[in-house]
């Protein structure tokens, strides 16, 4: 389609300046939030202009357009071309004269019509629906390509999961504005239009007084618009039930844990309740709009036929009446129609809006070369950049805090630089800086003496390489995941002998070579198929490929276990000494910064402030530079007291790289070795992880469908409702045939001689449609306002019901790829809105096509029992082409869905790991596996639109053969005497205006078809049973005990734990984790648990959890655990985990969480906190106790949000804790701190709590009761090898123990 934004992500857009430059971090600026939330703001009253719909549409795309638009005008414009025919037929029919002969005529024009119109519905409506299609494409496409482009304050501001689903549901809405409803749309118009025309060439009087009755139709449409557009506008209670949604399901063990589940139902389901009354107010106002337009319509009946009797020239015939009256009334009538072709349109233009006002966003403040789709400024060559670095004066806040306050750092080309401080106090935003995540407010930077703002955004980052702590590899091959990092380079066109250096260089090729495709291995669904140490070499492997000239190393190896830190830590040596580049360390740990050739200590002039735990508590400044030693022998130095508190948990409280792979063999292992080792055993298991998902896939089947029943009960509520509605909807059915009598009268009155007896009922039948519009406007609206009640409703009982569902089941449950947030929150938003349309408006449309169906007919049968039963005979081919029609409407969706699934995942994966994919620049990348991935859904999306307007053409063409038939019968009835002139047209308009009732109704088909299919999807995850089964959502007050597990009375509660040679295995793995383990805890003791990765610390965790079940036998005070109340277990137990989780909302709210849905007051909340060592940081924030912690905590810095999780583990005294890796990811300030909050922690009960410390380092477990050493041994499953005090395994001679500390302390003294 030539150089537009869906076909190069290079091309340029439209810009939209911001008007700020201010950075966020979790808040955001306001445009940020308004882009970045579908402009809610703004967009609520904002559409896009109708032609911008089509701003995407290259050549091809518009070819298509004109070509379905012009058969969609030839359609349109065939339906009044009848009205001629029809008059003609009328006169004849009148007169007795030549009947047979003159109907024949019509009825074959009638045919040749027919035929035009059904051809040119199927082309029109099948290229309208391609094209939109193709268009809606092309929007994902450069909405991808914009939103990898923006700055990360842009991402800080807004949710992964919504601008993910942007690319689906949004775009969406914007093709259906664009597909069928446009084609119906132009269809309507052209028929409206072209009726219009007949009308006021056969009598232009009659036509123009027929036409007072169009500005109600104005005025009816304009109210629909507008009630449409404040239903479609974004509803801040229908996001933020979405936004509970996610962090419940994102963080799905911490729901678990806490017993979070009611809690987070209950505030799900009342923001749900907000978003229900707001749409319940809408439907009513749509429903009373749309009435409007058919009594707008009924009114223009009365007084066209008042005029048409009464006020026409003799001269003019009843056929000709008729004709003028029906073509005009048919235009009115499409005019009318095109209520929900408009409704979708301005969906679309809303939906349109918000997309462009990402689309069209500028990154940052608009300086030059900060969009990588337009780099400019000065271009940088990476061969030719030395790497000298230098911050002068900046100045730089995030939006609830400020960070420098005029920073001055330089950093020579070449060297090494290790930036160290407190948590909070500026180490990785300097990297941000750099790479241009955030420009200062003040101040420069730069790069040779470039100011980096003048440089070319691709070109500066080129001459980066990141490795961060949680690096994102892409669903490819490892060769792929490796080529990206050289920079401007296709991943195809890289060598694969430069991939394997960079790999070597990385220390990754071994285990690389080790797998059976080598370096065309796939990596898995979010890199499950690598180990995290394996990961990080990956990542490492690309950043040695790119070779930049300035090197950031930012926390790469703090998530580690000690074996996987020192493969990674050695690789990382090796490639800061493997070339002449400027490297920045950013780390926590001092003793891996020691021998940079700078240390640079950041924090605040206000030391104490700083100490607090508020990192920078008025901004950050250099305090110290030198090396080591000469920091060291500065007294009273801030870099002599981050040492200290290091060095004051003893030797041992280095950082260490031991690995226990050796251990009673030789300590020193080479990593070569452990590498080998470690690919072996993850080969395995990745091998039968595919072995298990291959045979899960040949096993699935296809959904069983949901009885109706299933569905109504939710409704159930509402059934004396329900039977008003359908008793008015029935009413509403009736309307249309009933006509038939007073048209049939009014037709006999047309060829009348009596000039008196025409007068006299022209009002009188005139009066009576008078009657019927109003009625009609009155019972529209209520059958729609009680319908969308109706829907509303259940829709809402659906949703809060299935989310009760999906929170009910077993951590398992999440483990499976299928059930990834992205799916369940799907489900959520999506198919629940898709089942509303099998009962709600649906049922009464179909309510109503019975009654217009049944009273039709009847009195069809009544005005002719031989002309009734012939037609009714035909009713079967009538319903062959709305067959088709059903049939094909979801033809290819389950295709659709599935592929903008993954492309949708997609998104939400790169906005999440939005830093990794800006800092390789791997925008391109990113884009092009998008491409990729709607391959699919453009291939099935064409079939669809093809299948589905053959359908339509063919019912249109069925439809118009029916009513020819019609006539041809009728006439041969009444040239044989066997029917009268009253009794036809009595019959003949029953049928005709029982099938527009039909007509009306049938538009919800579609909706009923795919609302099946959604409940398929919905009810399976309803009924399922988890295996542990919490049963959350009981009758009684939150956390009540009463769902059937046994619970050990509170004096005979100890907190002893027993496990009996206990077997297990992850579901989704199937090699076994535990092998025989035979582990007892005594009440009250401390037992640390420590061993490589793998060995089955946290899965020891997770057991007693009962996040899952052991296939044997493991205890509590003696009773099995499996057969406890999952909840009540929980309630004893207090977790903290290595990377907590808090939800949005405030401090106070956190940490109340862990009274798992109980009330808190502020005294305990101030009393956990203060025990967790957070009160005084919590106090010292902006709003105290009720300062917003950010979407997962965003807002506080690492060491405050694990305080803040220590304190909600803590709140409700629990009798065992368990500290899963705590501290292990924390600055050596926020580590002190917080293992002080765990001291006080494990001192608060005076002994009688059960504490297990799990650790991958030592310097937090030597003082403990026990330790414990896990070891999986050959890989099939972990058990005990030592156990005993600190002194007694360091005792054992050549013991695992030993040979642990032996490492530790040799990585100690290297330093």
């Amino acid at each position: 389609m030539g150089k537009t934004e869906d076909a190069d992500f290079h091309a340029g857009v439209a810009i939209v300046p911001r008007k700020d430059g201010v950075a966020t971090d979790g808040g955001g600026g306001d445009d940020e939030k308004a882009a970045a939330e579908g402009g809610e703001d703004r967009g609520q009253q904002e559409m896009a202009p109708f032609l911008s719909l089509f701003r995407f549409y290259g050549p091809r795309e518009k070819a298509m357009l004109a070509v379905g638009v012009l058969f969609c005008m030839i359609g349109g414009a065939a339906f009044p071309v009848i009205n001629i025919a029809f008059g003609e037929l009328l006169d004849s029919s009148a007169n007795n004269a030549n009947v047979k002969k003159t109907t024949a005529d019509a009825c074959l024009f009638m045919v040749g019509v027919a035929c035009v119109l059904g051809f040119s519905l199927f082309v029109g409506f099948a290229f309208v629906s391609w094209a939109a299609s193709r268009g809606a494409n092309n929007v994902r496409r450069a909405y991808l390509a914009s939103l990898v482009a923006q700055d990360v304050a842009f991402f800080d501001a807004a949710r992964a999961g919504e601008l993910a689903a942007a690319t689906s549901e949004k775009v969406q809405i914007l093709q259906n504005g664009t597909a069928k409803k446009l084609g119906e749309f132009v269809q309507a118009t052209f028929t409206g239009v072209g009726g219009l025309g007949v009308g006021f060439y056969f009598s232009w009087k009659l036509s123009l007084v027929i036409c007072a009755g169009l500005p109600l139709l104005v005025v009816a449409t304009y109210f629909l618009i507008k009630a449409t557009t404040a239903l479609t506008a974004a509803n801040p209670d229908y996001e933020n039930a979405g936004a509970v949604a996610v962090e419940s399901l994102t963080s799905s063990r911490v729901t678990a844990a806490l017993n979070d589940q009611p809690a987070a139902a209950a505030r799900y389901e009342r923001h749900l309740r907000g978003a229900e009354a707001h749409a319940t107010k809408c439907q009513w106002r749509i429903s009373f709009a749309n009435g409007g337009l058919f009594g707008s319509m009924f009114f223009m009946y009365a007084f066209g036929l008042w005029y048409g009797a009464s006020g026409t020239s003799p001269c003019v015939t009843g056929g000709t009446v008729i004709l003028v009256f029906f073509s005009v009334l048919i235009g009115g009538f499409m005019f009318g129609q095109c209520g929900a072709s408009i409704e979708a349109i301005i969906k679309g233009r809303i939906a349109a809006r918000e997309l462009y006002a990402v689309i069209d966003r500028k990154p940052a403040d608009g300086t030059p070369g900060a969009d990588v789709r337009d780099p400019q400024g000065v271009a940088v060559v990476p061969s030719e950049v030395s790497g000298a670095v230098e911050f002068k004066d900046v100045c730089f806040s995030y939006a609830t805090r400020p960070v420098f306050v005029g920073l001055n750092l330089k950093i020579e080309r070449g060297s090494t630089v290790a930036l160290v401080g407190e948590s909070g106090c500026g180490k990785s935003t300097i990297g941000r800086l750099l790479t241009r995540f955030y420009d200062p407010t003040s101040g420069m930077i730069t790069l040779d003496g470039v100011d980096i703002k003048s440089a070319r955004i691709d070109d500066l980052r080129a001459c980066v390489g990141v490795v961060s702590q949680e690096p994102l590899l892409f669903e490819a091959s490892i060769r792929e995941n490796i080529a990206v990092g050289r920079a401007g380079a296709n991943a195809a066109d890289v060598p694969i002998e430069d991939i394997v250096a960079a790999a070597k260089a990385a220390s990754a090729h071994e285990f690389i070579a080790s797998f059976p495709d080598g370096y065309d291995t796939i990596v898995g669904g979010k890199n499950s198929k690598l180990s995290g140490g394996q990961k990080q070499r990956v990542a490492i492997a690309r950043a040695a490929l790119r070779n930049p000239p300035v090197l950031i190393l930012d926390e790469a190896t703090s998530a580690l276990d000690t074996e996987n830190e020192k493969i990674v830590q050695n690789a990382l040596d090796d490639l800061v000494k493997g070339g002449a580049r400027t490297t920045i360390v950013i780390a926590h740990r001092l003793s891996t910064v020691r021998d940079a050739d700078a240390i640079v200590v950041l924090g605040s002039k206000d030391a104490a402030g700083g100490m607090a735990g508020g990192g920078a508590a008025e901004g950050s400044v250099v305090l110290e530079r030198g090396t080591h030693d000469e920091l060291m022998a500065m007294k009273d130095g801030r870099y002599r007291s981050l040492v200290g508190l290091g060095k004051s948990k003893g030797k041992a409280s280095s950082a260490s790289s031991a690995s226990l792979a050796g251990a009673g063999e030789t300590p020193s292992a080479s990593a070569a070795d452990l590498v080998k080792l470690s690919a072996e055993k993850e080969e395995k298991e990745a091998d039968e992880k595919d072995d298990a998902d291959e045979k899960k896939a040949s096993d699935e089947e296809k959904l069983p469908p949901v009885p109706a029943a299933r569905i109504w009960a939710y409704s159930k509520p509402e059934y004396n409702v329900l039977a008003f509605g359908g008793f008015v909807a029935l009413v509403n059915g009736c309307i249309f045939p009933s006509i038939a009598f007073v048209f049939a009268e009014m037709l006999a009155l047309f060829y009348s001689h009596d000039t008196d007896r025409i007068y006299k009922w022209a009002y009188i039948f005139a009066g009576i449609f008078a009657g019927i519009a109003f009625f009609s406007w009155i019972v529209s609206g209520t059958q729609g306002g009680i319908f969308g009640i109706i829907g509303e409703r259940l829709t809402t009982r659906l949703r809060v019901h299935l989310f009760r569902a999906i929170l009910r089941q077993d951590v398992g449950f999440f483990d499976d790829p299928a059930n990834s947030v992205g799916a369940l929150t799907s489900n959520l938003r999506t198919d629940t809105s898709a089942v509303q349309s099998a009962t709600g408006k649906s049922f009464g449309s179909a309510v109503q096509t019975f009654g217009s169906l049944v009273f039709g007919l009847s009195v069809a049968l009544e005005a002719s029992w031989k002309f009734g039963l012939v037609l009714i005979a035909c009713v079967p081919v009538l319903a062959v082409g709305e067959m088709m029609n059903m049939q094909n409407l979801t033809n290819g969706e389950t295709e659709v869905l599935e592929s903008l699934g993954q492309s949708a995942s997609l998104v939400s994966e790169s906005a999440a790991m939005i830093r990794e994919v800006k800092a390789f620049g791997l925008e391109k990348r990113v884009y092009d596996l998008y491409d990729s991935l709607l391959n699919v859904p453009n291939k099935e999306e064409r079939n669809k639109a093809f299948f589905t307007s053959l359908a339509f053409g063919v019912a249109q063409l069925v439809t118009m053969l029916f009513y020819a038939f019609a006539f041809w019968w009728g006439a041969e009835l009444m040239s044989d005497g066997e029917l009268d002139f009253y009794d036809f047209m009595k019959a003949l308009w029953a049928l005709g205006f029982c099938a527009a009732g039909a007509g009306q109704a049938a538009a919800f088909a579609g909706d009923a078809r795919a609302a099946n299919v959604a409940a398929s999807r919905i009810f399976p995850l309803i009924d399922r049973e988890p295996g542990i089964d919490t049963k959350p959502f009981i009758d009684g007050p939150p956390g009540a005990v009463e769902s059937g597990g046994a619970i050990i009375p509170p004096d005979a509660f100890k907190g002893g734990i027993a496990f009996k040679g206990v077997q297990f295995f992850y579901p989704q793995r199937q090699s076994k984790v535990l092998n025989g383990l035979d582990l007892v805890i005594n009440p009250g003791e401390t037992i640390a648990l420590i061993g490589q990765s793998g060995s089955g610390k946290s899965t020891a965790v997770q057991l007693i959890e009962r996040f899952y079940d052991p296939t044997t036998k493991s205890v509590l005070d003696g009773v099995d655990l499996r057969d406890l109340d999952p909840m009540w277990l929980r309630r004893q137990i207090g977790l903290v985990e290595q990377e907590p989780t808090l939800f949005s909302g405030s401090v106070h709210d956190n940490i109340a969480a862990g009274k798992g849905g109980a009330e808190a007051s502020r005294e305990e909340v101030v009393h956990a906190a203060k025990i967790a060592n957070a009160h005084e940081f919590i106090t010292k924030m902006d709003g105290g106790y009720d300062a917003d912690v950010g979407v997962g905590g965003g807002l506080v810095s690492g060491g405050q949000k694990q305080r803040i999780a220590i304190a909600r583990a803590i709140i409700h005294s629990p009798k065992i804790l368990l500290l899963d890796e705590a501290t292990s990811a924390l600055d050596n300030e926020s580590e002190k701190l917080v293992q002080a909050a765990l001291d006080a922690l494990l001192a608060e009960r005076g002994g009688d709590r059960t504490t297990i410390v799990i650790a991958h380092r030592l310097s937090t477990i030597q003082n403990a009761d026990r330790i414990c050493v896990l070891e999986n041994v050959g890989g099939g499953g972990a058990k005990v090898v030592e156990q005993g005090t600190h002194d007694q395994l360091m005792a054992i001679p050549g013991g695992r123990y030993v040979a642990l500390r032996a490492a530790y302390d040799d990585a100690d003294g290297e330093r």
